[in-house]
């Protein structure tokens, strides 16, 4: 019995620190996702444009493939890269902040100065006449998808400097659950406001009441005013933040004479009203930051439209079919790559095997758990059978690049000139992986993958 009452105490110890896990996730969630709203209300404002010129119909299933594609950058990308810059690199958290606090304070002072000086379409937003409706609805869904791993970066970001200190299981799930929650928000959102105007146009047609009919028409002639509304809100928004992160990334750095100067006049204009000071205060900074977001956008936007977007063009542009037709002997090269590269793996997988307790010492000393060797060794194995049979390469060459990334950190040790060579060759290895990852298996495989 006193066994069985032990038993039952170490239970409840266990629900008691799993709870208190659960609510310290749901918290820093819940901060986190505030500090990023300013992200999230310019995500939901240019999300819709993507479905314009699209029927009714296939409206909601385009909100839906970009929710998913954003739901896999925030989770399969952007989630481990953040993890990775927290446990080795946090003193590239503010820099990467403030990056992206510039890029926000650039799209919202683009588009204020669009109002004044409106330009031609960007390449990128041409339709081309010769392209079928599918095509044309993929080419829309990929362009919102390169555009929401942006946006879900500043907001992965901002919700990862946002979280107090914890361990990397706690960081994960809340970084996990702010994704996954403003994913459902902002395209929850959007599937709203796009099917908004149908709704009313259905109500005004077919309702029984003449109140029904007049609410459904007061919704149709009320969307394109509550969407440039949306757009004004999103873009002060996105400039109040971006201009907060730059100001407070500068005191971080060690430059407080902006960040001190707009303190004391927001301080001072508080005083001066006499009422409602923390409120009157919180709007003089908000204002404050914004001007300062606005001003170093202006200054921003002829950088990003006369060189890197440019030069983006140019680099993302598609070569010339004639220049990507491959030759007769590209399955048996690609064979022998597979072959080479699973051997480096399967390798590994024996190694680890064999002694694991080296690879334990080097988990133990960056303060990650010993047991991560054993999915380590089977994902080694898997990996190099994969290769060298042929099956699912494109997908493996990702997976592999991003693991050759990751242990390049165990053997970061400058004083040490070995190790710092083998730093490098992982680096090495994962530029192979990518590569393999693009040419794809070849025809020599089990499943080849599609080419082009």
């Amino acid at each position: 019995m006193s066994g069985l009452i032990a038993l039952l105490d170490d239970v409840a110890a266990i629900a008691k620190v799993a709870a208190s896990s659960v609510d310290d996730v749901i918290g820093q969630a819940t901060q986190a996702g505030a500090k990023a709203a300013g992200a999230v209300i310019d995500d939901a404002a240019v999300t819709p444009k993507y479905i314009q010129g699209f029927s009714a119909a296939r409206e909601l299933p385009i909100v839906g493939k970009i929710a998913l594609g954003s739901i896999r950058n925030k989770l399969l990308f952007l989630l481990p890269a953040a993890l990775l810059l927290s446990a080795f690199a946090p003193w590239a958290i503010s820099p990467l902040l403030m990056l992206g606090g510039a890029y926000l304070c650039f799209e919202g002072a683009e588009k204020i100065l669009h109002l004044f000086r409106p330009h031609a379409p960007h390449a990128n937003q041409q339709i081309d006449a010769g392209q079928s409706a599918a095509q044309l609805e993929e080419a829309k869904i990929e362009g919102a998808i390169k555009t929401d791993f942006i946006l879900s970066a500043e907001i992965m970001t901002i919700s990862l400097a946002a979280l107090s200190a914890g361990s990397v299981w706690v960081q994960a799930a809340s970084l996990a659950l702010v994704g996954i929650g403003i994913t459902a928000v902002v395209y929850g959102g959007v599937a709203v406001i796009v099917k908004a105007d149908d709704v009313g146009l259905w109500m005004a047609r077919t309702g029984r009441l003449g109140i029904t009919r007049g609410l459904g028409r007061a919704i149709v002639r009320g969307m394109p005013p509550f969407l440039k509304i949306l757009t004004a809100v999103g873009t002060a928004a996105m400039l109040w933040v971006g201009g907060s992160i730059i100001v407070h990334g500068l005191e971080q750095l060690g430059l407080p004479q902006v960040y001190h100067q707009f303190h004391d006049w927001a301080a001072a204009a508080a005083h001066g009203v006499g009422t409602a000071e923390r409120s009157v205060e919180w709007a003089v900074t908000a204002g404050l930051d914004g001007l300062f977001g606005f001003t170093l956008g202006a200054l921003l936007v002829p950088l990003g439209s006369r060189i890197i977007g440019p030069f983006w063009a140019w680099a993302s542009a598609p070569l010339p079919s004639s220049r990507i037709d491959m030759p007769d002997w590209h399955g048996p090269t690609l064979l022998a790559a597979r072959i080479l590269i699973a051997a480096l793996f399967l390798g590994g997988a024996v190694q680890k095997g064999v002694s694991p307790a080296e690879v334990m010492d080097l988990l133990a000393g960056k303060g990650l758990p010993v047991w991560l060797v054993w999915p380590a060794l089977a994902f080694n194995a898997l990996a190099a059978v994969g290769l060298i049979m042929g099956i699912g390469v494109r997908l493996l060459g990702f997976a592999l690049a991003a693991y050759c990334g990751f242990t390049s950190i165990f053997h970061y040790i400058p004083e040490d000139a070995w190790q710092m060579t083998i730093f490098v060759k992982n680096w090495a290895i994962a530029g192979g992986c990518l590569a393999l990852a693009v040419a794809g298996s070849g025809k020599i495989a089990l499943r080849p993958d599609p080419v082009g």
